[in-house]
């Protein structure tokens, strides 16, 4: 095989897949938000664990977070590059189809 062939409307669908998949996220986000620990949890003997536990359960939001907007980038560029694989074929095609 000497080329490639790109269907843009595939694109275009995995950019849907991955929306569901974004969905999904930041819906852990919002949960994970939503979780808070008590600094008497623990009780006394253990009331070192409540911060610690809080740094880290920060410290997966923000992964999270990153997570998510990773994913909507990708999807920007896979949209992106579906416009610009039509736009390109539409230029291609217009000499073939009489309008320059």
């Amino acid at each position: 095989m000497s080329g490639y062939q790109v269907v843009a409307d595939e694109l275009r669908g995995h950019a849907d897949r991955l929306r569901g998949v974004e969905d999904q996220l930041n819906q852990a986000v919002d949960a994970a938000r939503q979780v808070s620990l008590s600094g008497s949890a623990y009780g006394k003997t253990c009331s070192m664990l409540p911060p610690m536990m809080v740094f880290i359960a920060n410290a997966g939001v923000a992964s999270l977070t990153e997570v998510a907007g990773s994913v909507a980038e990708t999807i920007a560029g896979v949209r992106r590059t579906a416009a610009d694989y039509d736009a390109v074929e539409q230029s291609n095609a217009r000499p073939f189809a009489g309008g320059a």
